[in-house]
């Protein structure tokens, strides 16, 4: 990736190597989708060169922080003590498991059954609007104004239309 800023000030010097971006990456989603895979198939090594490349940076970034370790808390390192975290569920009773599992089926079955009655309603509402509109009949006297209607329309449009261009013909 090479940055060219649109302002000279900014450019770096010509003999300076040029710094490698924080977000650089390498993109492999086009060998996932040629190779048909999902992305939890492929486990991405970090390759050598960024190992590399970063190396001095990050000699610097942990002397920072071995600094900032002695002056604040006077030592080299911090121990990390890991919680023992007991899960909420080794102290539930059978009983109270099971009444869990069967609240949660009874709700996914309501939740299932609510959706197929609304479907049903559906159904039917859109079976009796089909139905009364094939019973309803018009006149045929009001069938022929409402055709007469739409076809003066149409030809007014055409007849403006051509007005138009018979007169863009003349100015030029």
């Amino acid at each position: 990736v090479k940055y060219n800023p649109p302002n000279p000030a900014v450019r770096r010097p010509p003999g300076k190597p040029e710094k490698a971006f924080p977000w650089e990456y390498v993109n492999l989603d086009d060998i996932l989708v040629d190779l048909k895979l999902p992305p939890e198939t492929l486990e991405v090594p970090v390759p050598k060169y960024f190992r590399e490349n970063a190396r001095a940076s990050r000699r610097v970034r942990d002397k920072i922080v071995t600094g900032y370790m002695k002056v604040r808390h006077g030592v080299d390192k911090i121990p990390v003590e890991e919680e023992a975290v007991e899960a909420e569920g080794s102290k539930m009773e059978l009983a109270q498991s099971v009444e869990i599992i069967q609240r949660n089926e009874r709700g996914r079955q309501g939740k299932q059954r609510a959706l197929l009655v609304k479907e049903l309603r559906e159904e039917e509402k859109r079976r009796r609007n089909y139905d009364a509109a094939a019973r309803m009949e018009m006149d045929p006297e009001l069938a022929a104004i409402s055709i007469q209607r739409l076809f003066r329309g149409f030809l007014s449009r055409v007849r403006a239309t051509a007005a138009r261009e018979e007169e863009l013909v003349f100015v030029g």
